[in-house]
């Protein structure tokens, strides 16, 4: 996927629903601001992923985490497409998918003509406090990589 690609589609869900074959989940590495540019005038919904869970019971244990994990987001996502005809959802610090090994295609079933999901995560290894504990950190390459093998050309470096 290319920069102009990610307009194009921006801009054509603008105007309403896009049928297309494939599914609009795409990977985007980059500061949130060069993201925000790019979809600058779309219909776009910015959230965080950690925002799914706010008011959730969270386990410690990672293997409950990952099955936590796609329902929370499926209910969530659901409820904020039900909002909007058409539009992007960004969901920043994407890179929790990565730390729990979620596997990507639950959220195929969120996107379709009406709605794309970009997930967002930063270049910069170390996570950011608050949204991370400090110990908390990501090999970039191991990130980039887990998101390329489960989405293919539907990632983007920016």
């Amino acid at each position: 996927m290319t920069v102009e690609d990610l307009k194009t589609l921006i801009a054509r869900l603008a105007t309403g629903p896009v049928p297309t074959q494939e599914k609009k989940l795409y990977a985007v590495l980059g500061t949130i601001e060069e993201l925000r540019r790019i979809v600058r005038g779309g219909p776009l919904i910015e959230k965080s992923l950690l925002d799914a869970f706010t008011g959730a019971d969270i386990s410690e244990s990672d293997e409950k985490l990952r099955e936590l994990i796609p329902r929370r987001l499926c209910e969530w996502l659901s409820s904020l497409q039900d909002e909007r005809r058409a539009g992007v959802i960004v969901l920043r610090d994407a890179a929790i998918l990565y730390r729990y090994q979620v596997p990507l295609t639950f959220l195929y079933d969120l996107t379709g003509d009406s709605h794309a999901i970009i997930l967002h995560f930063t270049r910069n290894g170390a996570a950011r406090a608050p949204t991370f504990p400090a110990y908390v950190r990501f090999d970039t390459s191991e990130v980039t990589r887990f998101f390329e093998d489960s989405l293919g050309a539907n990632y983007l470096s920016l």
